[in-house]
């Protein structure tokens, strides 16, 4: 995750945080890669989501911080996003508070 998202991802964890306090879900934000190249890449898939949650009922979401404005999406990405799809979970790429809590209202409607 690039150090142009964390402003995205500081806000993000912390309606995150709210939303699990309310228990509607349980969440995580992906270890990023190792600084000891011995160690990169093992402990993060590529293309593995910047956060996972679960939310009420079980339903997986995978969130992808973008940066606001242009972004690149990897190969890696596009094919955890359709392995997530074909499994019955969620993959989206956002790039607000608003967006993720759009993606966790439409999952938690879809339950009720």
């Amino acid at each position: 995750m690039k150090l142009y998202e964390s402003g995205v991802l500081d806000a993000v964890t912390e309606y995150l945080d709210l939303r699990e306090l309310q228990g509607d879900l349980v969440w995580s934000l992906t270890d990023p890669a190792s600084k000891d190249p011995k160690e990169r890449g093992r402990r993060v898939r590529k293309g593995w989501a910047d956060i996972t949650v679960c939310v009420r009922g079980g339903r997986f979401l995978g969130i992808e911080l973008k940066r606001p404005g242009k972004s690149h999406t990897s190969p890696e990405q596009l094919t955890f996003r359709k392995t997530v799809l074909r499994l019955g979970g969620v993959a989206v790429e956002c790039r607000s508070v608003a967006e993720v809590q759009r993606a966790i209202e439409e999952i938690l409607a879809l339950i009720r």
